[in-house]
């Protein structure tokens, strides 16, 4: 599994990546998916913060991570790398895919001056599985989101 930056040749089959993420999160509980947009934000985030994708040997792509450098709320000195969509196509799982593209973005995080690294996790019925992989990677739980359609 080799980790690189996404391209733009890249996007469509994240926003595909993207769109399976969606569906298997509990995210259409509450906004429609928009490809559209969700295409020109990476676009954008490829220039803003980070966008790696794990390619397998075949050349196919098996996920993908997206981030940004931000600072803290409650103190603007204190840059954290965010995560903010983090997927390995099922077909992949269980393969390094997962642990690698975590890894390239902490370095990627590390690089750019961040404090800390921020993951987050799905709770699908109540199980969070990325949950145990950021324990081994020595991840500590923080916060969670939670989300009320109004």
């Amino acid at each position: 599994m080799h980790i690189r930056y996404a391209t733009d040749a890249d996007l469509d089959t994240l926003i595909a990546l993207g769109e399976r993420f969606f569906s298997f999160s509990r995210f259409a509980d509450f906004v429609p998916f928009d490809a559209v947009h969700a295409r020109a934000s990476l676009a954008h985030i490829q220039q803003s913060g980070v966008v790696f994708v794990a390619e397998a040997s075949d050349g196919r792509i098996a996920g993908g991570i997206v981030g940004a450098m931000v600072p803290l709320w409650f103190n603007p000195s204190v840059r954290v790398a965010a995560e903010m969509a983090w997927w390995v196509d099922e077909e992949y799982r269980g393969t390094s895919a997962g642990v690698k593209l975590a890894r390239a973005f902490e370095q990627w995080g590390l690089e750019h001056g961040a404090a800390a690294v921020s993951m987050s996790d799905l709770v699908i019925d109540g199980e969070t599985p990325a949950g145990r992989l950021f324990e081994k990677l020595g991840y500590r739980v923080v916060e969670r989101c939670q989300m009320k359609k109004v």
